[in-house]
Order: structure tokens, then sequence, then C-alpha cells
């Protein structure tokens, strides 16, 4: 559990909390489904029911939050880019 530690907090629950609130300011239903993936990616790990599983979700939400962040950049690039 104690190698587990450091993945569980960084994508569980620092993902999470970065992936709903992307999600919330993107305002598609489909953008929920990163924090879900994460959430059930983390309990995966944390009960070791299929780790592989687990990590896989994690790996999936986090491309899938990269991809958000493109289509966010591409909607706004000016306010992205000045930090306004």
């Amino acid at each position: 559990m104690a190698a587990l530690h450091g993945p569980l907090m960084v994508c569980g629950f620092l993902g999470t909390l970065i992936s709903l609130e992307r999600a919330m300011a993107f305002g598609r239903p489909w953008a929920f489904a990163l924090p879900a993936a994460t959430i059930v990616g983390s309990d995966l790990l944390l009960t070791g029911v299929w780790s592989n599983g687990g990590i896989a979700l994690i790996c999936l939400a986090s491309l899938m939050l990269v991809v958000l962040f493109g289509i966010m950049l591409w909607r706004q690039p000016i306010e992205a880019i000045e930090g306004r």
C-alpha cells in the first residue's frame, strides 16, 4: 500500500479535482467522464481488485484531460496565452 500512496494522491485526488474543475468549466456532459474514470481507477488500485484496469482508467483519463485542455486552448487562445 505504501507504494500506491504517491500515485493515488497525484492521480486519484489531484487528478480528480482538476478534471472535475475543468469539466465544470467546459460544461459538456462527456467531460464528467474524466473525474469518474479517475475515481473508479483509484478505487480499483486501492482495493487491488483489478490493478491493471485501474492504471488503464487513470491513464485514459489523463490523456482525455490533455485533449480537453487542447480544446479549451483552441477555443480561447488569446486568454490562455496572455493569462487573463
